[in-house]
């Protein structure tokens, strides 16, 4: 048998026999999943926040997105599976959930969500998650301040109000810190800066400016958590090898490196020495 540029070994889910530095993940590609209301809906133009990280994960990883216009935790709680698409694959790796926005729209509003049920529904997805996905690193992104001014020139946006939004992105927090989720604080991040209402398009959605912000908090807070940054695009190698790697290999020996060590999506890795297969 011919000799391999490269040892392949299974590997059940997310779990590595060898080391970040040694090994190279091949196979089904990981996933990021991101589930929310129209801010996640609208992450993918030119300039969104999806968009970028996609990008930035080019090779490394699928940015799936799954935003639902008007949608809040009380749908959310109940469709999770379905919409976002939250199967036992053992490619998904990452998962942000960002919802608030209509939730927090006044009593009396057809969008409105009690504070106590939204932080339940928050607490509800994510164990539904977990079970589904264990060792998923799942992200709880708090809802954006709210510009008054500016919602008031639209009357879609009535009932809304940065006063009420506050309480929901601390509840989220609180959300967070139960279930032990990472936490992005949005809504605090963008009110420290000075320039926060240029953040947003339309006082409730984001501008491009307000995109960029999210993904740079959002990248700021995978690279740097202790157990999330191995999901960090520089801790992540390319799915499947460098093209040179299959230089003089014949057609059965490159069927067996796509294939093994079955048709499943298993991980398995590449590790830098000679081996037979």
């Amino acid at each position: 048998m011919k000799s391999l540029h490269f040892l392949l070994l299974a590997c059940v889910g997310l779990s590595m026999a060898a080391s970040d530095d040694e090994t190279k993940l091949i196979g089904r590609r990981p996933k990021i999943i991101l589930f929310g209301d129209s801010i996640t809906q609208q992450s993918t133009g030119a300039w969104g926040w999806a968009t970028l990280l996609a990008d930035l994960y080019t090779r490394k990883a699928d940015v799936v997105v799954r935003g639902f216009n008007g949608y809040t935790t009380n749908i959310a709680r109940t469709i999770i599976e379905q919409a976002a698409d939250i199967k036992a694959d053992g490619n998904s790796t990452l998962l942000t959930i960002f919802f608030g926005a209509n939730d927090a729209c006044e009593p009396g509003h057809d969008m409105h969500v009690e504070l106590d049920d939204y932080g339940q529904n928050l607490r509800s997805i994510v164990n539904k998650c977990e079970q589904k996905l264990p060792g998923i690193t799942i992200v709880i992104i708090s809802p954006p301040p709210i510009d008054d001014d500016k919602i008031a020139e639209f009357s879609w946006c009535a009932g809304r109000s940065n006063a009420r939004v506050s309480a929901y992105a601390e509840e989220s927090a609180r959300a967070a810190q139960d279930t032990g989720s990472l936490f992005l604080d949005l809504y605090n991040l963008m009110m420290e800066s000075e320039n926060w209402r240029t953040f947003l398009s339309d006082g409730l959605h984001l501008s491009r400016e307000g995109q960029r912000f999210l993904f740079d908090g959002l990248v700021s807070l995978v690279s740097s958590d202790p157990f999330a940054r191995r999901w960090s695009p520089s801790n992540m190698p390319d799915h499947f090898p460098n093209f040179d790697s299959f230089f003089g290999m014949d057609t059965l020996v490159l069927r067996k490196v796509c294939e093994w060590p079955d048709h499943k999506g298993r991980y398995c890795t590449q590790q830098n020495h000679l081996d037979e297969l």
